[in-house]
């Protein structure tokens, strides 16, 4: 082989490592659980939501805290996604501002 092939084949395979790092993951199998952050006002909210939601494939359990307006599903990811939730919940009338857990180790406001 030549310089310019080796070189060629290099720059591919970096390329490539930086794509699959910089690519974001979304888990399509096993358990999910996704907490948002809603604008529910009134138990008639939320049981109208509950309704709505637990009737979707793959939900396995809601919780919705009307005090402090989150909306938690635990769900089969193979069968549901939190992109469909979030429209879902939105379509219903209601704010679904997706709260995202904090990764062990990033909290620097110690």
């Amino acid at each position: 082989m030549n310089y310019n092939k080796i070189k060629n084949i290099t720059i591919l395979f970096l390329l490539l490592t930086l794509w699959s790092c910089s690519t974001p993951k979304v888990e399509t199998k096993g358990p999910g659980l996704v907490s948002f952050k809603s604008s529910l006002t009134s138990e008639t909210d939320v049981a109208n939501l509950k309704k709505n939601l637990t009737s979707e494939p793959g939900v396995k359990e809601i919780d919705i805290h009307l005090g402090i307006n989150v909306i938690m599903i635990s769900f089969d990811r193979k069968l549901n996604s939190v992109e469909n939730f979030k429209k879902l919940i939105e379509k219903a009338g209601f704010k679904a501002e997706e709260i995202k857990a904090k990764k062990k180790g990033t909290d620097l406001s110690r």
